[in-house]
């Protein structure tokens, strides 16, 4: 039994098994494909123009009978048959094929609860059939999916750019492929023997639940069977609301197909494809190689798929233009579907087309092909870098591989020119510079001496690891002979200036045992890159006010730390990087940058001496700086910067509120200092502990511009002022810094019921609660989560209460975050609203919202 109409498919279904029925689809297909096949063929049968539907004997007309060449009579099935019978007007019947600008039959969809497909209702509008379907296109999404979440109906440009759908969204765009393509053509190869393959059919129940499962988990179950693989893919496609070869491209594809020299069209087609946006041509290659795969004579005896058969199967998904002037709204323009007659044209006039791409894949797709490879081997170089940094931190440096030997000289070299050149009168500076270039030549020839003489004795410095002495080059005054002026250099004179630096192991190896080759590199990219670095170090070996501190253990810390930071740490657990997972991390783009390791070894040496340096001398702690110097790495890495430089430039923005909040602290404790009556009083009265330790905690001053916040509401507030919204959005967390407010619900507008601001808060988050009192003051807090109803605290850390009364802080503006002491955040119940406990409320809102306190959050 085969379906033609979606009208009848309910009524049917309940009269025939499931293994009789063939949908409308399918079922319209296979029929056409008999009237074209028999089009030439005469039978004594009576056609009508009616649609679907066998007519009553007294509204039936006959068609007026020819006459064959047996003298019998006949009727002859034409154009307008077969248009009529796919759900055309009657005067498109001028041939099988329409024009190009005819008019679509498209589907309009109400929002309905009911999701099953009810009775379908024809409409006339311009002497055109239109079918209206009152179920929803995608009934899934009923399910409260996210918008961000969808897959179908989505453009392949959104998808290739969306990381939660496309692997490689991040990574690259010759390789951000939508997932439920990759999936499914992966599927399908590994199947290739599938008996009627993208012929069997696939009930819509079944199509809906998948749907589902890609939209919610953003890939296909594993699981999967090649049929309902196939129907998915091809359901992808068919609502995407492009064609792949686009519609500015689509009359020059269809003219390519229908070239009868077929290497003009070859050659045609392949400047097209070369001409489409990257993620079209990655998608069309990736489904065109399946199909070349599938019709290999090797698989096509099994599965059914031969070149005919693939064309007229893609051709209505890929190769259609979308039409306009269709008298829909824009709105709706998403969900628009094809009609039976709709396909029915694409396939004939794309099959060609797509036939031609099948059977000369490898020309068509030649340069489409080579830069995919291009993008997997600059992926894969880009792993496995990323895979080393790991892999050298435990590598420790060796004397025979002449890398590492060149580096440990040119450290050494850099350390006795900066000692040498301390009792340098400024005067001699060029004669310094000149000498330490000859010597730098000097060295690079001894050292190609050494290694073209293996029976001589190894140089000290090129092998520190030798207990015995030998004869090292000389200072870096010698550029041939030994120099009267200078002695030759032990281990142990090495070893001593490497300690005037720093580094305090009994070898110079050893400072190396815990950063590797890793950290020798870096710390010679620092030495050559930083002017202070040299001063730096010997000012922190030698003894003075502030404590010094051990250079090769922070430097070692430091690679540790980074490693992990980066999430480079490979273990016999995650012996291989997740690529994949690591392009989400917030710092991906930093391992762009050239030397980027290096150049954050050095920042982070950098931020972890200016935090040293802060210290009161008798506080000096490593761990306490080594910890506070990864905390700031960690938040600024969540930053998302591009390079090293945003970190600095964020950094020190960071340490400038950081001293200017130190500041403040003392010119408060000198006042309480100085003024012994409010002292004594405080001292007196505990309650008065609270605000001066609560208000050193208070967001620093900062400048702003106030046309950048005139556009943060999008409607006007009554509270607000433009200098609110600037303090409040600068205490907001970064990932609602950049969205805009809207107002949800107010006294003046909604009334003053607690059950109207929950109704009107429903499914938003975060909010912000503002609120103003009769005297004036402007106070409220930031909520993570949504407002509802419940019997215990919800909410996050990220949630603070906040208030403008206070007249020392900049602004007026205190910020009451977290003190970490609990987890009171959020709390609502039938007659009120709470922020903040632990004793007391933050902020108390009673059902009637008329009683509003705000106190310091614990």
């Amino acid at each position: 039994m085969m379906i033609f109409s979606m009208a009848c498919e309910h009524l049917i279904r309940n009269n025939y098994e499931e293994w009789s029925l063939v949908r409308c689809s399918e079922g319209l297909g296979l029929f056409l494909e008999l009237v074209i096949a028999l089009r030439e063929v005469h039978f004594a049968i009576e056609v009508n123009g009616e649609p679907f539907y066998v007519p009553e004997q007294a509204e039936s007309t006959e068609p007026e009978p020819t006459e064959s060449n047996s003298g019998e009579m006949v009727s002859t099935i034409t154009d307008a048959d077969i248009a009529a019978a796919v759900g055309a007007s009657p005067s498109r019947a001028g041939s099988f094929l329409p024009p190009p600008d005819a008019e679509p039959v498209l589907v309009e969809l109400e929002d309905v609860k009911d999701l099953e497909i009810q009775e379908a209702e024809t409409v006339t509008e311009e002497e055109e059939d239109c079918i209206q379907l009152p179920s929803a296109l995608f009934p899934h999404r009923l399910k409260d999916i996210k918008p961000w979440q969808y897959v179908f109906g989505v453009s392949l440009a959104s998808l290739s750019k969306n990381p939660y759908h496309s692997r490689y969204a991040l990574i690259d765009p010759l390789l951000a492929l939508p997932n439920i393509v990759d999936d499914c053509v992966a599927i399908l190869r590994e199947n290739p023997d599938t008996p009627r393959l993208f012929r069997a059919t696939v009930l819509s129940i079944r199509l809906n639940q998948l749907r589902e499962i890609v939209e919610t988990e953003g890939s296909v179950p594993k699981d999967l069977d090649p049929q309902c693989a196939g129907a998915l893919l091809l359901d992808f496609l068919k609502n995407l609301p492009d064609s792949i070869v686009t519609d500015d491209k689509y009359d020059a594809f269809v003219a390519a197909g229908q070239l009868r020299d077929e290497d003009a069209s070859v050659r045609n087609i392949t400047c097209l494809v070369n001409d489409l946006p990257v993620h079209c041509q990655i998608v069309l290659k990736r489904v065109i190689n399946l199909m070349n795969f599938l019709q290999q004579p090797e698989h096509c005896e099994q599965n059914g798929v031969d070149v005919v058969t693939a064309s007229s199967v893609l051709a209505p998904v890929i190769a259609f233009k979308k039409d306009s002037g269709s008298g829909l709204p824009s709105e709706r323009t998403r969900a628009r579907t094809h009609s039976q007659y709709q396909d029915v044209r694409y396939a004939a006039v794309g099959a060609q087309v797509v036939e031609r791409m099948i059977e000369h894949y490898a020309t068509i797709f030649h340069d489409v092909r080579v830069q995919v490879v291009d993008a997997l081997e600059r992926l894969e170089a880009k792993k496995e870098a990323l895979r080393m940094v790991s892999h050298q931190m435990k590598l420790q440096p060796q004397m025979n591989f002449l890398s590492d030997r060149q580096q440990l000289n040119e450290i050494s070299r850099l350390f006795r020119d900066h000692l040498e050149g301390g009792d340098i009168t400024s005067t001699a500076n060029n004669a310094v510079t000149a000498q330490s270039a000859e010597s730098s030549k000097s060295e690079t020839a001894t050292d190609l001496e050494t290694e073209t003489q293996p029976n001589t004795t190894t140089n000290l410095e090129l092998d520190l690891r030798r207990p015995t002495a030998a004869t090292p080059p000389t200072s870096a005054t010698s550029s041939g002979g030994s120099s009267p002026t200078t002695s030759e250099i032990t281990e142990q004179e090495l070893v001593s200036i490497w300690e005037q630096f720093g580094f305090n192991r009994p070898t110079i190896l050893g400072n190396f045992e815990k950063g590797g080759v890793l950290m020798l590199r870096a710390i010679l990219y620092w030495l050559k890159n930083d002017p202070d670095a040299l001063s730096l170090l010997k000012m922190r070996a030698l003894p003075s006010e502030l404590p010094s501190y051990d250079a090769g253990l922070v430097a070692s810390s430091i690679c540790e730390s980074l490693v992990k930071l980066l999430k480079l740490f490979l273990s016999p657990k995650h012996p291989e990087i997740d690529i994949v997972t690591m392009s989400l991390e917030p710092f991906w783009e930093l391992f762009d940058e050239d030397m980027y390791f290096s150049k954050l070894f050095m920042f982070m040496f950098q931020v972890y001496d200016q935090l040293w340096s802060e210290l009161d001398p008798k506080a000096a702690s490593f761990t306490r700086v080594i910890t506070e110097t990864e905390g700031i790495m960690n938040e600024l890495l969540k930053k998302a910067p591009i390079t090293v430089y945003d970190l600095r430039m964020e950094w020190e923005d960071i340490r400038t509120r950081r001293l200017d909040e130190g500041e403040e602290v003392l010119e408060m404790q000198a006042e309480l200092v100085e003024d012994e009556a409010f002292r004594i009083a405080e001292l007196a009265d505990q309650s008065l502990l609270s605000p001066p330790l609560r208000y050193s905690k208070k967001k620093p001053s900062f400048d702003y511009n106030p046309d950048d916040y005139k556009s943060k509401l999008m409607e006007s507030s009554s509270i607000l002022e433009i200098e609110h919204i600037a303090y409040i959005d600068h205490a907001l967390p970064i990932t609602s810094q950049l969205c805009r407010w809207y107002r949800i619900y107010s006294v003046e507008a909604n009334g003053s019921s607690l059950e109207t601001l929950l109704i009107l808060a429903k499914k938003q988050s975060p909010t912000l609660l503002v609120v103003k009192d009769a005297g004036g003051n402007v106070f409220g807090g930031f909520a993570s989560d949504e407002w509802h109803h419940a019997f215990h605290y919800y909410g996050t850390g990220e949630s603070f209460l906040f208030s403008f009364a206070n007249p020392s802080a900049a602004g007026g503006f205190v910020k009451y975050q977290w003190s970490r002491k609990n987890s009171y955040f959020m709390l609502c119940s039938d007659e009120s609203l709470i922020m903040g406990g632990g004793g007391n409320f933050g902020l108390f809102l009673v059902s009637t919202v008329e009683l509003l306190t705000v106190r310091d959050e614990d």
